[in-house]
């Protein structure tokens, strides 16, 4: 049945249909235009922030979660690298006293090098004078060689060792003595050498010969002077005075041996031939060991000091 038959007048062309009582139970959305005004949210009260200090060492902000490890690491780190260091140092100075004993043992660096080219090595179980290279070790002497090689036991005596200080309190028997085999060490080690000396530059082999003969002389004499210097025990007294006596006898002993050592080294200089460079160095180590005597004279004068009457 149509409008009309209901008795309901028909709407007019264009116009708009009135909401029924189904869709007027809402009012209708309001239309936003342009410059409208959105509400803006109001902001609350700031949370206040803990300062953080930072530092080469430190943080105290609270995101930093690294708690002991950058200590742990760093002290593995400094750990490593002072072992490294260690390390490398023992081996330097393992290298370097290598070096040190080698070029000592040859006299020069020359003669090492000149032994590394031979070939020939140590030979510590070759016949000889029993010593760690051997007569046979190193390279063939000659007397220009001889002549100007570097000796370490012509070039200090005992006395050099032996300090006026340590005389003081000493008993009159030791210092006397002690005073006597210094003097006597030094007093011929002068002459030999100027003797040497003019050896080496000498420009013919007479003259040559003849100042090396007054060397080795020199030699004989300062072995027999050594060997016949007596210890009078009656001057020496006290409780350690068995060990005082023992002490200046060695020393006095090994002055004789010293000087029995140069007097071989004289005799290769008059006449090397046979004789190889190995058996100089040792004969030049054997004679040169002036410190041990003096040890020994100042141990006496120290304990003569000590517990003398």
């Amino acid at each position: 049945m149509s409008d009309t038959q209901q008795g309901r007048p028909a709407p007019n062309a264009g116009e708009q249909p009135q909401p029924t009582s189904r869709q007027g139970a809402a009012s209708p959305a309001p239309q936003e235009g342009p410059g409208t005004t959105q509400p803006q949210p109001v902001p609350g009260p700031a949370t206040p922030q803990q300062p953080v200090v930072e530092s080469a060492s430190a943080t105290t902000s609270p995101d930093n979660k690294s708690g002991a490890a950058p200590y742990v690491i760093v002290g593995v780190a400094l750990a490593c690298l002072l072992f490294l260091a260690a390390g490398v140092g023992n081996l330097v100075g393992t290298f370097g006293s290598l070096a040190l004993s080698q070029s000592r043992d040859y006299g020069s660096i020359g003669d090492l090098l000149d032994e590394l080219d031979d070939g020939s090595g140590h030979d510590s179980q070759a016949p000889g004078n029993g010593s760690r290279r051997g007569r046979y070790s190193g390279t063939e002497l000659t007397q220009d060689y001889v002549l100007s090689y570097n000796y370490q036991s012509l070039s200090e005596s005992v006395s050099d060792y032996v300090f006026a200080s340590d005389y003081a309190g000493a008993q009159e028997g030791v210092s006397t003595f002690v005073q006597a085999l210094a003097k006597l060490d030094d007093e011929y080690l002068n002459q030999t050498v100027g003797h040497l000396r003019a050896a080496a530059a000498a420009s013919d082999d007479q003259t040559r010969a003849d100042e090396l003969q007054k060397a080795a002389d020199l030699c004989t004499q300062a072995q027999n002077a050594a060997g016949s210097l007596g210890v009078d025990e009656s001057k020496i007294s006290g409780s350690q005075a068995k060990a005082i006596v023992g002490d200046l006898t060695d020393a006095r002993d090994d002055v004789a041996e010293r000087w029995r050592n140069i007097g071989r080294i004289v005799a290769l200089m008059e006449d090397p031939s046979g004789h190889r460079t190995g058996e100089l160095a040792d004969l030049d180590d054997s004679a040169s060991d002036v410190t041990d005597i003096a040890i020994e004279l100042t141990d006496a004068l120290t304990t003569s000091a000590a517990h003398g009457k």
